[in-house]
């Protein structure tokens, strides 16, 4: 996903790294706080809400 202009479901993540979705909702959430990643959504329920990395 990175450098190729995709976004990243934690469903898609989960899937990739064979961890579960709240491993993957912690980790995504830490690359929030440090400024790397960025969520988008309406809300935490929108099934279309998805992670992109700034980087």
């Amino acid at each position: 996903m990175y450098n190729t202009g995709k976004t990243l479901t934690t469903a898609e993540a989960a899937k990739i790294t064979g961890r579960g979705r709240s491993t993957i909702s912690k980790a995504l959430s830490v690359l929030k706080k440090l400024q790397i990643g960025e969520w988008h959504g309406t809300s935490q329920n929108d099934s279309k809400q998805y992670y992109e990395l700034k980087v």
